[in-house]
């Protein structure tokens, strides 16, 4: 099963509508579980739903997550689970963009803010294991991304 989780801020139609079109031309031939947020598409071949109080159980029975450039990145690589992120456009900062292009840099991960490249980096992401084992520290990357990118309200 793949799961796909756009997150609790923003919509995410364009991922969401994608992967459903995906699914639709067999593309994506596994169950497909869409958590689609605040977003008001409603995919017609995924199942879907808005929010729930815990996702835990859907990250446990995925295969692979489709995730936006979020924390939840993070609780994936910490989790060792198979992913592949897409930064949301909507972010008018384009701080999920950034986020994901600095992790890069220090974790092989798989990502792509071009949806036409996301079926062959789920491919990859199923067919290609990552040596979790050689990740590096991120806390000192994380700490400068964020105190570079996250205005502290008072």
């Amino acid at each position: 099963m793949i799961f796909v989780t756009v997150g609790t801020t923003m919509p995410f139609e364009s991922l969401i509508r994608h992967v459903d079109q995906l699914v639709e031309t067999g593309a994506l031939t596994e169950p497909v579980i869409c958590q689609i947020g605040r977003g008001t598409y409603q995919p017609r071949h995924c199942e879907y739903f808005h929010f729930r109080p815990s996702l835990e159980d859907l990250f446990a029975q995925a295969d692979l997550v489709i995730t936006h450039g979020g924390a939840t990145v993070i609780g994936l690589l910490a989790g060792r689970k198979r992913f592949v992120a897409v930064p949301n456009d909507l972010a008018n900062d384009k701080h999920q963009l950034h986020f994901l292009e600095r992790l890069a840099k220090q974790t092989p991960l798989y990502w792509t803010a071009d949806l036409s490249q996301l079926r062959a980096l789920v491919t990859v992401a199923r067919t290609t294991a990552l040596n979790f084992d050689q990740m590096p520290s991120l806390a000192d990357d994380l700490r400068e991304y964020l105190r570079q990118n996250v205005k502290v309200r008072k």
